[in-house]
């Protein structure tokens, strides 16, 4: 029985592959507590997009852009020898592991035609899409969730922005300004962030001062789904000047 004389809240900021695995490792450690012995736990998971594929993995994107990961690697839950050294993952499927469970009909999971044509036709080592990562993120977390719910613990996601983090003035843990909520308070905060817009470095100004003398078009590195491809107009040539960034002739 879950011990309510004592209470714990846990803010995780980002609801991408970090923060899922925090969740997750969080959940973990907390069933593997004799049940007299746990406390109540809350832990709300804050972000704007979609808990699991968050910003970066959204299902919706196209599937021309790819993990550069191969489908034997990637999970968000310990595999391998790791795992038998940590508490039994509430999830405990990596991708590969997902694919092939998505394979038998049997397991009677529903998907969009579209994942299962792409997940029929990936090996461990195939290249899969960040569409179809960003959907074994998005079952992990339900999986999470019912873990959760089963256990008592209070998952929930915020669908907000967090805009600011401070300490309290008396009394300990954090309190969170978040828009257009009430403020949040925390005994601890995860800063699982991910992908952030960043200002461009020297070389990349330079590349863009350069592009736009000679008429040509930068864009600077960012995600591949945030990207207008569309300003390059059709047969023209594309190049990369470096691992991260696209010129075009105008």
């Amino acid at each position: 029985m879950t011990n309510t004389t004592q209470s714990f809240k846990v803010a995780v900021i980002g609801a991408g592959p970090r923060g899922i695995s925090v969740v997750e490792r969080t959940l973990a450690g907390y069933l593997a507590l004799p049940e007299q012995d746990r406390p109540a736990l809350d832990i709300a998971v804050i972000d704007p997009f979609n808990p699991g594929p968050g910003h970066v993995w959204r299902t919706g994107q196209s599937r021309l852009f790819l993990m550069n990961t191969p489908c034997l690697f990637p999970t968000v839950v310990p595999a391998g020898a790791t795992a038998a050294e940590l508490p039994a993952s509430p999830s405990g499927l990596s991708f590969d592991q997902w694919r092939m469970l998505m394979a038998d009909t049997a397991a009677g999971v529903e998907l969009p035609a579209a994942d299962r044509e792409e997940l029929a036709g990936l090996t461990p080592g195939s290249f899969p899409s960040r569409a179809v990562y960003g959907r074994y993120l998005e079952w992990t977390f339900a999986r999470l969730a019912d873990a959760a719910l089963a256990a008592g613990v209070a998952l929930r996601h915020v669908r907000s922005e967090v805009l600011s983090l401070t300490r309290p003035e008396t009394g300990s843990g954090w309190s969170l300004e978040v828009a257009g909520e009430d403020p949040l308070d925390a005994d601890a905060v995860v800063l699982a962030l991910g992908h952030l817009p960043a200002a461009l470095s020297a070389d990349q100004d330079r590349l863009r001062d350069a592009a736009d003398r000679h008429d040509l078009r930068y864009l600077p590195p960012a995600v591949p789904s945030d990207v207008d491809f569309s300003v390059f107009p059709a047969g023209n040539r594309c190049s990369s000047a470096d691992s991260d960034s696209t010129f075009s002739t105008s």
